[in-house]
């Protein structure tokens, strides 16, 4: 495992990703904690720890006496086939979800829940199936679609169905021209990039998932408009990660070890794990946090204090953004007008060890 990443970390992404393929494969029932602490090399009660984080998300159930199962009915449509009850559709594919939209998804099924509304799993496609199955003329009074993992064709697609589906989009500023209810977290590059010349940082270094054309946009508009509110001389640098250890590392090593270009003072980082990975090699070279340069995750994962030094970072209120989320449901399907259907959450600093001011 690598360094500086908590075993329980390692071991709920590599239950994840165990799940989906036993899922394809019919199989329901997981390995014991102990076989499966055995297999990975870690202890049980590590294993127990991940097993609960998504047994809690109602991915996986426990039986007494019998052991732990993917929840059927959170992992596939049989939810569909119940009568007289509400669901909350969420969109998403268990192998690309992120840290970061599986604490959102988690606050929206903990408040779908509360509401007393079943929750399953579904790619897009699947959902819509079920839709035109169910709803294709009447609209839907009981199902909803909500998902971090909407495209401009997938919203396109709901706004053209010949009946009326009932959806939310979650965090992605792209969806705010075309979405009609969405509720989004503000931007992380927007709060990274106004925070870290307030505290002297200039020349900054920013951790992108990949360079595709909106995300350069992204990334221009936001140093734009911190640059029109702050007056701020900003120089900034974008690098493509795609969330592979190996691309960070050699990012760095052109920049800190090759002297490619001047090194910055700062790195703004697209989530806590690459900035984890960036502290974890800037070390392996000899660089210090902070004292040489400051980084500045996003998320506020558990990894932020199992790093050295703890990682300073942005975070959203999730449960917040789940239950914005499930009050727009709850008045679509009610036939209620949604007061703001365009919702943001702020971000806000959780403040540790890896930045320091200049």
């Amino acid at each position: 495992m690598r360094a500086n990443f908590t075993k329980y970390q390692e071991v709920t992404s590599r239950l994840r990703e165990m799940i989906d393929e036993m899922f394809k494969a019919g199989q329901v029932k997981l390995p014991t904690e102990q076989a499966l602490g055995a297999k990975w090399g870690v202890s049980r009660g590590t294993v127990r720890k991940a097993m609960e984080e998504l047994v809690s998300a109602r991915i996986l159930q426990r039986i007494a006496g019998s052991g732990t199962f993917i929840n059927r009915e959170m992992l596939s449509d049989g939810v569909f086939a119940r009568k007289n009850i509400k669901t909350v559709v969420l969109i998403y594919d268990i192998l690309e979800i992120s840290d970061f939209r599986y604490r959102i998804i988690r606050g929206v099924v903990k408040a779908a829940n509360s509401k007393g509304y079943d929750t399953a799993i579904a790619s897009f496609e699947n959902a819509m199936e079920i839709f035109r199955e169910k709803f294709f003329s009447t609209d839907s009074k009981d199902t909803a679609m909500v998902s971090c993992n909407f495209s401009t064709e997938h919203i396109n697609q709901i706004k053209e169905f010949p009946a009326r589906i009932p959806y939310v989009a979650l965090n992605d500023y792209r969806y705010s021209d075309i979405a009609q209810y969405a509720v989004l977290g503000r931007p992380w590059l927007e709060y990274g990039l106004n925070y870290l010349p307030q505290i002297g940082h200039k020349k900054i270094l920013i951790f992108h998932d990949m360079l595709t054309k909106p995300y350069i946009e992204e990334v221009r508009n936001a140093v734009r408009d911190v640059k029109e509110k702050t007056a701020a001389d900003l120089d900034v640098t974008v690098k493509e990660c795609r969330y592979e250890y190996n691309r960070v590392v050699s990012e760095l090593n052109s920049i800190f070890v090759h002297k490619t270009q001047p090194a910055p003072t700062a790195i703004l980082c697209l989530d806590d794990k690459i900035a984890a990975w960036a502290i974890s090699h800037l070390r392996n070279i000899g660089v210090n946090v902070p004292e040489d340069v400051s980084v500045l995750g996003t998320g506020d994962f558990d990894i932020c204090e199992s790093t050295y030094p703890r990682i300073t970072t942005t975070s959203l209120d999730y449960d917040l953004m789940g239950e914005m989320a499930i009050d727009m449901i709850d008045k679509q399907l009610g036939g209620k007008a949604v007061d703001q259907s365009l919702s943001f959450v702020a971000n806000k600093l959780i403040e540790r060890d890896s930045c320091r001011p200049i």
